[in-house]
């Protein structure tokens, strides 16, 4: 199953921010999000699935979180 996402900015004839500032997401870049949408799709590779870019992204973002985990020192700061 494949989910459809809009890519083009200003759609619905409204222009957006590039930027978007939440409490749990400081900033995201909605202009590298739509790239990465869009070369995902241009590439045959689905959105949401088990191989999907989501899985890909969400893979990603937690190995760099807990490569972060870790002191200088080597020791975990997260305890689990």
């Amino acid at each position: 199953m494949s989910t459809q996402v809009e890519t083009a900015a200003g759609a619905a004839g409204q222009e957006q921010d590039t930027m978007t500032t939440t409490p749990l997401a400081p900033q995201l870049d909605k202009t590298l999000v739509a790239q990465l949408v869009s070369d995902a799709q241009a590439s045959g590779l689905d959105i949401d699935g088990e191989n999907g870019l989501l899985a890909q992204l969400t893979k990603l973002v937690v190995e760099s979180a807990l490569e972060g985990a870790y002191c200088t020192v080597g020791e975990p700061r997260f305890h689990g």
